[in-house]
């Protein structure tokens, strides 16, 4: 599925994958939100990602500004392969529960790689 063909998506927006650790842009985003938790920021990732874990986001942009989108961690397991972790997300601005369940199912339907 095609997270910009539905409805629930801004018209207009940019669906991004980021890998890059440290963003200031989405540490912002998270700290607008309503009710931000610091396992979403990039701090956060950063501390993961010396655990093993590598990070990435989802990001949903409409003219230039985040509008919603997911931090996600994984790493690949012996038992279980690659794994992915995503908690306390994702977000979406207010009003936006739509688009929440949209990230949520393009994540599900693309498998746990950010790349």
């Amino acid at each position: 599925m095609d997270p910009r063909a539905c409805s629930a998506v801004p018209e207009n927006s940019d669906i991004t994958v980021s890998s890059t650790v440290v963003d200031p842009e989405w540490d912002r985003f998270v700290a607008s939100y309503e009710d931000p938790h610091p396992q979403q920021t990039s701090g956060w990732a950063q501390l993961q990602e010396l655990r093993g874990w590598k990070p990435f986001r989802i990001i949903v942009r409409k003219e230039g500004s985040i509008v919603g989108g997911a931090q996600v961690l994984e790493r690949r397991t012996s038992r279980f392969g690659k794994i992915g972790y995503l908690n306390r997300g994702p977000l979406a601005s207010t009003g936006s529960d739509s688009l929440r369940e949209v990230l949520v199912d393009s994540k599900k339907k693309s498998g746990t790689s950010g790349a």
